[in-house]
């Protein structure tokens, strides 16, 4: 089963992508472990909690959900490259979207 989802990025290109896999662009050692990808799992309510409606989230904000998500410790999340983090906050702003 894929997870594949379309996305208009302007009026020209369309791409696809899995907003649950993320490989890293810059792999991180944790310990003996070499973390290349992620798998980000569904949101749930527990996630949502924190969310102030109408209220502006910070970029740490969505690396706080993302860490939840992809359930790795935040000094995972602290390792990552700035390209990482950046595509780590995309994509739980592209999960986020449907519900607020």
């Amino acid at each position: 089963m894929t997870n594949q989802v379309k996305v208009q990025v302007d009026e020209e290109m369309e791409i696809e992508f899995d907003p649950y896999f993320m490989e890293l662009e810059k792999p991180i050692k944790f310990g003996k472990d070499y973390i290349e990808s992620f798998k980000l799992r569904d949101l749930t309510c527990k996630e949502m909690r924190t969310i102030k409606l109408g209220g502006e989230m910070t970029f740490g904000d969505f690396l706080d959900i993302g860490q939840k998500l992809v359930e790795q410790p935040r000094r995972v999340i602290d390792c990552l490259s700035k390209k990482d983090a950046v595509e780590l906050v995309n994509r739980v702003s592209f999960l986020l979207e449907d519900g607020i």
